[in-house]
């Protein structure tokens, strides 16, 4: 008669196995979730403002243009705004190229000094401090015709000459120029210096009165 024993040590060592595979899938799956919590989770913001723009355009420049051009470089991709005196009342915006150049047309200036400053605002919503300020000037074309002549020679005066000096005064820069007798032909033209002083050695006159 044949007797067999059986343990159960391979049975136990089977389940043993097994255990440590389910708790290495388990552990594995843990991590993957932690991973996939951590991808939802909000990114990390940009809490950095940029650095302050600087202009390009002159301190002290004069323009004779209400609108004038003003540019300067700053944190590329940027907006730049642009201020007048008070600091507050906007002139323009730009976004600043790959360079970090930008220029912006502002608008309506009145004649006189205007101080100029700018800020720029990345693409995350931070706004940086004010820039160094710059003092411009507008001068706009004039458009009021200067008073009219006034000729010092006497009224009346007899010359021996062909062609006689005549003086007078007008506006300080002024480009004075004397007519003939039907007020269409000219005589010559003179500048009034800056004292308003001017004279003009006239083209040839017939001899009579003119």
């Amino acid at each position: 008669m044949r007797i067999s024993f059986h343990t159960n040590s391979k049975i136990a060592h089977s389940e043993k196995s097994q255990l440590i595979r389910y708790t290495i899938l388990i552990f594995l799956l843990v991590i993957v979730t932690s991973l996939a919590a951590c991808g939802k989770g909000d990114p990390i913001k940009d809490t950095t403002p940029p650095d302050a723009p600087v202009f390009t355009t002159s301190n002290g420049q004069a323009f004779n243009t209400a609108t004038p051009v003003i540019t300067g470089s700053a944190e590329a991709s940027s907006t730049v705004e642009l201020f007048d005196t008070n600091g507050t009342t906007s002139l323009g915006t730009a976004s600043a190229n790959a360079s970090g150049n930008w220029s912006i047309t502002t608008a309506t200036l009145s004649e006189g000094e205007h101080t100029l400053t700018a800020k720029a605002t990345d693409a995350a919503g931070n706004t940086s401090e004010a820039s160094e300020s710059i003092t411009i000037s507008i001068a706009t074309a004039d458009t009021t015709a200067p008073e009219a002549p006034a000729i010092t020679t006497v009224n009346g005066q007899a010359f021996n000459t062909a062609t006689p000096v005549i003086t007078g005064s007008a506006e300080a820069g002024s480009t004075v120029e004397l007519f003939d007798t039907n007020g269409t032909i000219s005589l010559g033209t003179a500048s009034a210096n800056a004292s308003g002083n001017w004279s003009i050695t006239t083209a040839t006159l017939s001899e009579g009165e003119q």
